[in-house]
C-alpha cells in the first residue's frame, strides 16, 4: 500500500477563563497526516500516549496496521500531537484544557477516532462531544487523577461519562492495569452495556494488549 504523509499546522486563540490564570496556546505541534491512494472523504483522528508522539502510533508494529486498516478504507488519518501534560492544565478542573482540547478537534472535522492510553482519553472525549461514526478507545485514561505523575489532581471537566458515549465503539482493557486503574474502565464499560460498543478484556496483560488481529474491528 503507498501512503502519503504530510505535515499540517493548525493552531487557534482562545480567550481565558477569569477564576484561574490563563493556558498558553498548547495545541500548536503541526498535525501528521497520513492518506492513501484512494479517498472515502472521512477523517479519522488518532491519538498517541502520554508525553508521547505521533511516531509512537506509526512505529509500533500493532498501531500501524490498525491504521493502514482505515487507510485502505479511504480515510484520511490526522495524528495530532497531544500537548505534554502539566499539572497546569488542570488546577480549574481541565475546563481551560477542555476548550482549548475541544476547539482544535473543531478544525480537524473528525468522522472517527482512535487513542491509546493518554490518547484514548482524549478519543473518549472528542467521541462524547462530536458526532462521529465510532470510537476506538485502547488501555484508556479514564480520569488523570489515577496517574503516578497526577495522584491528587481531578479534571472532572475532562473525564467521560457512559450516556455521551452510546454509539458505535471499540473499548479495550487489561484486567490488571494499575497504570490508568482498570477499575475506573470496568466503571464506564458497565455503562455502555445497552450500546453498540464492543467491549474486551486483556487478562493479566498490565499496560498492554495482544496483537492487534486480537481486537476485534468497529466500522459503520
Amino acid at each position: 500500500m503507498k501512503i502519503k504523509i504530510i505535515i499540517l499546522s493548525l493552531s487557534f486563540s482562545m480567550c481565558g477563563n477569569q477564576q484561574t490564570k490563563n493556558l498558553p496556546e498548547l495545541w500548536i505541534v503541526p498535525d501528521v497526516i497520513m492518506t492513501g491512494a484512494t479517498s472515502n472523504g472521512k477523517t479519522l483522528v488518532a491519538f498517541h500516549g502520554l508525553n508521547g508522539t505521533p511516531d509512537d502510533l506509526i512505529l509500533n508494529v500493532n498501531y500501524i496496521k490498525l491504521l493502514n486498516k482505515y487507510i485502505g478504507e479511504g480515510y484520511r488519518i490526522i495524528l495530532p500531537q497531544i500537548p505534554r501534560s502539566d499539572k497546569e492544565y488542570w488546577e480549574d478542573g481541565g475546563m481551560q484544557y477542555r476548550l482549548q482540547f475541544l476547539q482544535k478537534m473543531q478544525t480537524l472535522k473528525p468522522d472517527a477516532v482512535l487513542g491509546v492510553s493518554y490518547g484514548g482519553l482524549h478519543a473518549l472525549m472528542l467521541a462524547e462531544s462530536f458526532p462521529v461514526e465510532f470510537w476506538i478507545a485502547i488501555l484508556p485514561v479514564i480520569d488523570i487523577g489515577a496517574l503516578t505523575e497526577y495522584i491528587g489532581e481531578h479534571a472532572p471537566e475532562f473525564i467521560p461519562t457512559a450516556e455521551k458515549l452510546c454509539t458505535v465503539g471499540f473499548l479495550a482493557w487489561s484486567d490488571n492495569d494499575e497504570r490508568v486503574n482498570f477499575r475506573l474502565t470496568e466503571a464506564l464499560a458497565s455503562g455502555l452495556t445497552s450500546c453498540t460498543v464492543v467491549t474486551k478484556t486483556y487478562q493479566g496483560t498490565g499496560h498492554s494488549v495482544g496483537a492487534v488481529e486480537t481486537w476485534g474491528w468497529v466500522t459503520k
